[in-house]
């Protein structure tokens, strides 16, 4: 790997797109003296540059100084990187311990860390226990680590300020706002910020219960005015379903009935006086029969006639 100082035009070099998504320029007096000690004394470190995109590794407050300067060359180095991932973990690591970052800018990369290694696990990081793959270095080995470890470890973190940030980042924008000013003003210790952090997980917690509340409320009044639509308007048809089954029930026993009676009749000896006597009852039971068959056709059938 050849890794030594080359003069490289400015002209020729970017920073890294992804490199304000993480970091804020320097700026204020800050910025004023690192100008005027690079107009004075130059670049004194290399750049570090990604051979395959030719994006600004390490140095991007140095290549922005020389562009305001009008520097015209930079002294660099170019760096083979295994992927666009390893890039960027190199970016973030330079800068994290090249500027003095205050407790709560952590917190804020907490959440952008963490969704890139979940992202990178999820599409095959895994754990290491799960790969025959051998580890090749401890930057490697640490990819293997669970998300919480890894950005503990890159920003310089105890365990429980990467949980107490990774709440935080659980919360809406406008919540982690006012926490972020609420901390530029109180300026608190660690144990107080975490302490605000569970805080506003208790607000976040209760608020939750009282949304589920209402919306049981809102569900249980759902359903009583259902009921009342179906006492309503169910309840006639549940009223025509029960007279229907009855006389289901009644039509069936009483085709029964006929049935065996049918079969007595006709084994009957009839005489002409007993004819002429039962003429009108047999008349009768079957003019009967027939208002029956009419009403329950006009009732029952489409169009309601027979």
């Amino acid at each position: 790997m050849n890794r030594e100082v080359v003069m490289v035009s400015v002209s020729e070099l970017t920073q890294h797109p992804d490199n304000k998504k993480y970091f804020d320029d320097i700026g204020g007096e800050l910025w004023k003296a690192f100008l005027a000690d690079v107009a004075e004394h130059g670049i004194r470190e290399p750049l570090m540059i990604d051979r395959a995109t030719g994006h600004v590794i390490k140095g991007n407050q140095r290549l922005r100084a020389a562009q305001e300067l009008g520097l015209s060359e930079v002294p660099a180095i170019y760096e083979d990187y295994s992927s666009p991932e390893d890039a960027i973990d190199d970016l973030i690591r330079d800068n994290v311990m090249r500027r003095d970052l205050t407790f709560f800018a952590k917190y804020r990369l907490v959440a952008v860390l963490r969704e890139r290694i979940e992202s990178r696990q999820g599409a095959g990081g895994g754990n290491f226990s799960e790969s025959k793959k051998p580890r090749t270095s401890g930057q490697n080995a640490q990819k293997f680590d669970p998300p919480r470890d890894q950005i503990a470890k890159i920003l310089g973190l105890h365990q429980k300020d990467v949980a107490a940030a990774s709440i935080l980042s659980t919360f809406p924008d406008d919540v982690q706002k006012q926490f972020f000013l609420w901390a530029e003003e109180a300026n608190p210790s660690k144990k107080e910020a975490q302490e605000k952090i569970r805080e506003l997980g208790r607000v976040k917690k209760e608020l939750r219960e009282l949304k589920d509340l209402r919306k049981l409320a809102k569900h249980k009044d759902e359903l009583q005015r259902g009921m009342d639509i179906l006492m309503k308007e169910g309840a006639p048809r549940l009223a025509d379903a029960e007279a229907a089954a009855r006389i289901t029930q009644a039509m069936a026993e009483g085709w029964t009935w006929l049935q065996s009676q049918a079969a007595s009749i006709a084994v009957l000896q009839v005489t002409p006086s007993s004819l002429s006597a039962c003429a009108p009852i047999v008349n009768e039971f079957v003019k009967n029969l027939d208002g029956y068959k009419n009403a329950i056709l006009k009732k029952f059938t489409e169009g309601g006639t027979p």
